[in-house]
């Protein structure tokens, strides 16, 4: 299994489909790819990989996602295909040119990207990417002393502090259900989450035609608390970017966005910027009343859209641990397509 890890997977089942990928609007543009490692202190993982695509053309980030291991040549290759097909701004389209590291990881891909009319060109100064990153690196060691110095002195690290981006630490949420509900200020918000669109097969489709799960939680528990409990209640294994959208409509462009907290940083020079962190964001902070709905984006790329339904809010919570899953409508799909042969 290891191995197969390393060895590049191209093709059916694959995001970079190189007959796809050719059809595609080749722009004058060019592009810097890489991966950069940023350090964790969940006792789980000594870092996790932020890898981004980014273009000479404007300031925004094309395709973004966060690794748990080293990024392979497999890892590079989705990322470029999203960042192709699906990019987080600007039209669709291929570069002419894309600037990458001069690693041996990376060789296997070079004559596929040829043969799409992407000449790349390998040196180990990226400009953008490294100005980039130069400053979130900045951040983050300001943020992991600034918790040193907090724990130091006895104190517990307020909301503030740096956390894994796509970790999926459960310790403060577990905590939180598990105390006593103020029957005077927190609320039972009962949720129908639907999953709207996603990479599902035609046959899923029809045998599925309506997947939905409802999770009740309390007013005091986190958007990322609610990420968590709809990870789990489809089944999913594997982490990736996600946000909570407040629009008129599912994927309104000008939709109040909650994302994690690396993303908050990142995002604030790009159209429509978040405005609020989801480890950060109670339920009860965002003013819900029956028959509000909102939006959850997961996966910057597979792209499963979701809405989320406010199915009831009740000034009473009983005991018992929350999120918690109380109906399910349809199958779990596969997290991937290919994996649902």
């Amino acid at each position: 299994m290891e191995k197969l890890r390393y060895e590049l997977k191209l093709g059916k089942g694959a995001a970079f489909v190189k007959s796809r990928l050719k059809r595609l609007r080749q722009e004058d543009d060019t592009w810097e790819a890489d991966f950069f490692p940023i350090p964790c202190s969940d006792g789980q993982h000594d870092s996790v990989w932020m890898g981004m695509v980014l273009s000479h053309a404007h300031d925004y980030v094309l395709a973004q996602r966060n690794f748990d291991e080293p990024p392979t040549v497999n890892d590079l290759a989705r990322l470029l295909a999203h960042a192709m097909q699906r990019p987080l701004a600007g039209p669709i389209h291929r570069p002419r040119c894309l600037y990458l590291r001069g690693r041996p990881e990376w060789a296997e891909l070079l004559p596929h990207l040829k043969q799409i009319g992407i000449q790349v060109v390998s040196q180990e100064a990226l400009p953008k990417w490294d100005r980039a990153f130069g400053d979130l690196f900045a951040q983050v060691e300001q943020a992991r002393a600034a918790q040193t110095a907090t724990l130091t002195e006895g104190r517990l690290p307020g909301a503030g502090g740096r956390g894994k981006p796509m970790a999926r630490s459960r310790k403060s949420a577990a905590a939180a259900s598990q105390q006593p509900a103020d029957q005077g200020q927190v609320r039972l918000y009962t949720l129908e989450v639907f999953i709207i669109s996603g990479p599902v097969t035609e046959k899923f489709a029809k045998k599925n035609p309506v997947v939905s799960r409802t999770i009740q939680m309390r007013g005091d528990q986190t958007l990322q608390d609610l990420h968590h409990a709809i990870f789990d209640a489809f089944g999913r294994w594997e982490e990736h970017m996600y946000e909570f959208q407040f629009g008129k409509r599912p994927m309104d462009p000008k939709a109040k966005r909650y994302v994690l907290p690396n993303a908050l940083e990142i995002q604030q020079g790009q159209p429509n910027p978040p405005i609020g962190r989801v480890d950060q964001t109670t339920i009860e902070s965002l003013s819900l009343k029956v028959g509000d709905r909102f939006g959850y984006w997961f996966d910057f790329g597979d792209d499963w859209w979701h809405q989320i339904n406010i199915e009831g809010i009740d000034d009473k919570v009983p005991r018992g641990k929350f999120p918690k899953v109380t109906k399910r409508e349809g199958k779990s799909p596969p997290q991937y397509a290919d994996e649902d042969a």
